[in-house]
Order: C-alpha cells, then structure tokens, then sequence
C-alpha cells in the first residue's frame, strides 16, 4: 500500500492511497463514520483504471484526523483478532 498525503491541517487529512481493497476502504470509513469527533469519512476514484483512491477525514478538531484514523485502527484490529479466534474455534 502506498500513501501520500496530499493535505493535513487540524481538522482535515487528505490522503492519496494506492494498492488498497475498496472493500477494506468501506469498512474504514464505516467505523470512522462512528468515531464522536469525524464529521467526514470518505473516499472517491478520481479513475476506475488508475489505482489511486483520495480519501478524506474531517474532524471537528477536538480530535485530529491521525488521532481518529489511530483509535480506528486500533479498534479494527482488535475486533479482526476477535474474528480470527472465533473462526479457529468453529474451524477445528
């Protein structure tokens, strides 16, 4: 995954991401959505044959956008650890 920000002030980040599941970008912005200070979660495909995708975060600044997209990060990968040990547990 490659990423560029392209804008980063206190209550915006604007990233340019490449090599990235539009799949996983949903669910990102789906729990960024849930996040009490993000205003704006979303992405856009300036192209569908060129692999880059914008994505943007929006806070009300009582929260900056790395804060937010950190404890996001960290909430996705603690409920993925909890999927994972579910599923060992049916698989065995």
């Amino acid at each position: 995954m490659e990423i560029t920000v392209l804008e980063d002030t206190k209550k915006r980040l604007k990233l340019e991401l490449g090599g990235v599941d539009k799949g996983f970008l949903h669910a990102f912005k789906k729990r960024l959505w849930n996040h009490k200070d993000v205003e704006v979660a979303t992405y856009n495909v300036p192209h569908p044959l060129i692999d880059k995708i914008e994505f943007i975060v929006d806070t009300s600044g009582k929260t900056s956008p790395r804060e937010a997209i950190e404890a996001v990060v960290k909430d996705m990968a603690k409920a993925n650890k909890t999927l994972a040990a579910e599923f060992k547990k049916i698989i065995k």
